[in-house]
């Protein structure tokens, strides 16, 4: 704010920054009015506290993201350890469909390895 405050052209300045912030955020998907952004050196209150409110909505949404993650890999770790000490050594098409594996999948194999014969017998569909 105190560059463009302190360039001779800084009202022509603060339009064109401003245009590309507004496109930037436009494409960055941010939740705002932008149509009540004119100059990034009057509104800079506003954006501040947007700019806190966008940091804790990117916090929240990395945390549920890693949650998820950090649930399926250890679901599937767990499946895998399962599998192996049940059928021995996990076939290459056996890791590829865990893999794959969306997390109702993983928690249905899970379930029915208990009572599976064999791999093929796990993976088929009971329910």
């Amino acid at each position: 704010m105190r560059l463009i405050q302190a360039d001779p052209n800084k009202a022509r300045l603060d339009r064109l920054i401003t245009r590309w912030f507004k496109r930037h955020l436009q494409r960055l998907g941010a939740q705002i009015d932008l149509t009540q952004i004119n100059s990034l050196v009057e509104d800079k209150a506003m954006l501040a506290e947007n700019r806190q409110h966008w940091a804790e909505r990117e916090r929240e949404e990395g945390r549920e993201e890693g949650q998820k993650v950090g649930r399926k890999a250890g679901v599937e770790g767990t499946l895998r350890k399962l599998i192996t000490l049940k059928f021995g050594d996990i076939p290459e098409s056996a890791s590829k469909r865990l893999e794959q594996a969306t997390d109702e999948q993983l928690d249905t194999w899970v379930e029915q390895i208990l009572t599976a014969h064999s791999l093929d017998d796990m993976f088929r569909t009971r329910r």
